[in-house]
């Protein structure tokens, strides 16, 4: 199978650009509406006992641990978003650079989801103090999407280094 032309390259590698502030801008979307219409621990069925619509406010971190340490994990968050910038753009061959393993595809998605989420729960630090759930399964914690695309971006990360570990890879 012949590689890629340069533009073609060049669109690959800048599409997951684009990703980080889609799942931000989505999200952030989407909490506003939940803001919107609804009070904190209030909601809509969409599946009734499945599925539903409901406004947490969360000021912890995932499954409400770390409760009411806003500053802390306003610091973990910013540190963690920097990080992923920088690993993003030193370690993941979005200025040109040699081939790469198929799977490296999946391993750019993955870091741009977890730069997107941790973008999109910071954001809500700042902005209101706490995190807008509102994602609720009754069988499972309320999330949202950012929650969503850091879980689906760190697997999609670990998926690509399981696949193609090589010792010329970027760690």
């Amino acid at each position: 199978m012949p590689g890629k032309t340069g533009k073609e390259e060049k669109i690959a590698r800048f599409g997951f650009l684009l990703l980080a502030p889609a799942v931000f801008l989505l999200d952030l979307c989407v909490k506003n509406q939940i803001v919107r219409r609804y009070a904190e621990g209030r909601g809509t069925p969409v599946w009734e006992g499945v599925f539903h619509l409901t406004r947490v406010d969360n000021t912890g971190a995932a499954f409400g641990i770390l409760k009411g340490r806003t500053a802390f994990l306003v610091g973990f968050t910013a540190l963690a978003a920097l990080a992923l910038a920088v690993f993003f753009v030193r370690h993941l061959g979005l200025w040109g650079g040699s081939e790469r393993p198929k799977a490296y595809g999946l391993r750019r998605a993955g870091w741009a989801l977890l730069a997107g989420g941790a973008l999109g729960n910071l954001y809500d630090r700042l902005a209101r103090g706490y995190i807008v759930d509102y994602l609720d399964f009754r069988v499972w914690p309320v999330f949202n999407l950012s929650d969503a695309a850091i879980c689906v971006g760190a697997g999609l990360a670990i998926l690509s280094y399981v696949l193609c570990r090589h010792a010329s890879d970027p760690v």
